[in-house]
């Protein structure tokens, strides 16, 4: 069975992980000042964050997952539940190299 929900990290992912950022924090009643504060960044880097205008850090992730208490599953992917190893199926070469594609982002 071929994933087909496989895709690239471009700007509507980056959108979609800013946008759960700023649920996270407003729902932990966190200002915008302060998280920017914790994670180093500035409260404007926050913004563009939150707003899908620029990418947010593996380091960054790393942190948001421990302070909001969430998997990085969440922020990354909008997944609540983790997958059993019976859920994994068969990718496409390409679905493959858009993968590999999206970890030499972090590297």
């Amino acid at each position: 069975m071929i994933n087909e929900s496989i895709r690239e990290y471009g700007n509507q992912a980056a959108l979609e992980i800013g946008q759960r950022i700023q649920k996270l924090r407003m729902e932990h009643g966190v200002t915008a000042v302060d998280l920017s504060e914790l994670l180093g960044i500035t409260s404007n880097q926050l913004s563009r964050i939150e707003n899908g205008r620029t990418k947010c850090k593996l380091e960054h992730i790393f942190a948001l997952a421990q302070m909001f208490n969430c998997t990085s599953d969440y922020l990354l992917y909008g997944k609540r539940e983790r997958m059993d190893c019976d859920d994994f199926v068969q990718i496409t070469k390409e679905q493959w190299e858009a993968v590999k594609k999206m970890v030499s982002v972090f590297h």
